[in-house]
């Protein structure tokens, strides 16, 4: 019979640390810190595209007229088709529906270098439509300019500005009239019958009809 006790011991070897341990781990150390800043830089990405964006205004923005924004220029175009334009002027294409009120304003706003409404007491358009009555209608000209301008020119804009702004729907132009104004393809008629509204009226009818929405929609597709 086998004696297990005569049998001799097998060799105990001893336990010796692997040579590639330290590198696995740093390899995977490393790959955990990059997958880690990856997915901060994604996740910094996709908070970011999300936030509300303000536009930055200059100061000198502020006593000038607004700027539109690309999104309500593209809702008022019917995505710029080429199906919408009725002409060509100094910046760019003109398009069809355009509301002819508010684009009068905005020439008076640009033309006379002041807001709509300056203070509790002052509208622009009665502004103008003193001068034009008092026969000084580049006297409202922006001061600004100090009358470095063509004065036919200026005369155009501020008289097609109060014939858009005439408080007489009717008397308005189209938007294709206007474009034939601004190219010297037409003359200006005479402009008459300002006085027709009272101050207070025209003031009111003013203040609740400008607006960034009013002069990007289209009311009138057919002109």
């Amino acid at each position: 019979m086998l004696n297990h006790s005569r049998l001799p011991e097998a060799p105990i070897s001893e336990k010796t640390s692997s040579p590639f341990r330290p590198s696995v781990i740093a390899i995977v150390a490393s790959l955990c810190g990059v997958a880690a800043i990856l997915f901060s830089a994604l996740l910094f990405r996709a908070v970011y595209m999300k936030w509300p964006r303000f536009e930055a205004l200059e100061d000198w923005e502020l006593d000038c007229p607004h700027r539109f924004r690309y999104q309500d220029l593209h809702t008022a175009t019917k995505g710029f088709i080429n199906s919408e334009i009725i002409g060509v002027g100094g910046f760019g294409a003109v398009y069809r529906g355009s509301d002819v009120y508010a684009f009068g304003i905005l020439l008076l706003e640009v033309a006379c270098g002041r807001k709509p409404v300056d203070t509790s007491d002052f509208i622009l358009t009665d502004f103008v439509v003193e001068c034009h009555q008092m026969g000084k209608l580049l006297d409202a000209a922006d001061p600004k300019l100090n009358s470095a301008f063509v004065i036919k020119e200026m005369e155009v804009v501020l008289g097609l500005g109060l014939l858009c702004s005439h408080p007489n729907p009717k008397t308005r132009p189209t938007m294709r009239e206007v474009i034939r104004y601004l190219n010297w393809e037409d003359k200006l008629p005479v402009i008459d019958d300002l006085g027709s509204s009272d101050s207070q009226s025209r003031s009111n009818r003013f203040m609740g009809s400008v607006s960034i929405e009013m002069i990007t929609s289209s009311i009138d597709a057919g002109r």
